[in-house]
């Protein structure tokens, strides 16, 4: 993700594109530049942009269409500093830590019966394998994309990619999940045989 900065500037700030500071910054001075480059050169984030208030604030457009094709209802919370992502088979939340950037939480147990506002006040747990960010679009892919994996393991885990090492990572653990679950229905059959109970509920293909 780009940032914007004056290479004339002696406060030293850098901007989302759309802050009403960095349009200010005239033409010849004006540079586009990484976070991680800034912070090397001393710059710091600007107070305006440099939040999730700040990148709700100059979003070019309203937040809620940031989930239209993803199938996700996206919507902030003020009082809380938080976004909330409710999908069709989950429900998070993001908001802003300093000298960080945005985190991930995934709603524990999911229930689509319950509101949203209902959800917003169950367990989560962070997302450890999404790293912070200052980009509310690589957190939306994300979420669209662990979506799919899900879809695709309910249907046939060995359908998941394994074209990079992340990918084979999550096949593996997908392959772990799944041995798991057959040795416990196994043990559940068990014990319903030796209960003497009817085992039509059980598929043996």
């Amino acid at each position: 993700m780009k940032f914007i900065i004056s290479d004339h500037s002696t406060s030293k700030v850098y901007h989302l594109a759309g802050c009403p500071h960095a349009a200010r910054i005239k033409y010849q001075n004006r540079m586009e530049i990484s976070r991680e480059r800034a912070n090397v050169l001393g710059y710091r984030r600007c107070k305006c942009c440099g939040n999730l208030k700040g990148t709700i604030r100059v979003l070019t457009t309203n937040i809620e269409f940031l989930g239209t094709g993803r199938e996700m209802d996206v919507t902030y919370q003020p009082k809380t500093d938080t976004v909330y992502i409710r999908t069709k088979i989950g429900f998070w939340k993001t908001f802003w830590k300093d000298d960080a950037g945005l985190l991930l939480y995934h709603l524990n147990r999911y229930d689509s019966s319950k509101s949203a506002e209902e959800l917003s006040h169950a367990a989560f747990h962070r997302q450890q394998d999404v790293k912070a960010t200052e980009s509310l679009e690589k957190i939306l892919s994300y979420i669209e994309k662990h979506d799919q994996a899900k879809e695709i393991i309910a249907d046939d885990y060995r359908k998941l990619p394994q074209k990079t090492a992340k990918q084979r990572k999550y096949y593996r653990q997908a392959e772990s999940r799944n041995r798991r679950s057959q040795v416990n229905r196994i043990f559940a059959i068990f014990s319903e045989i030796e209960k003497g109970n009817n085992l039509a509920q059980y598929s043996f293909c």
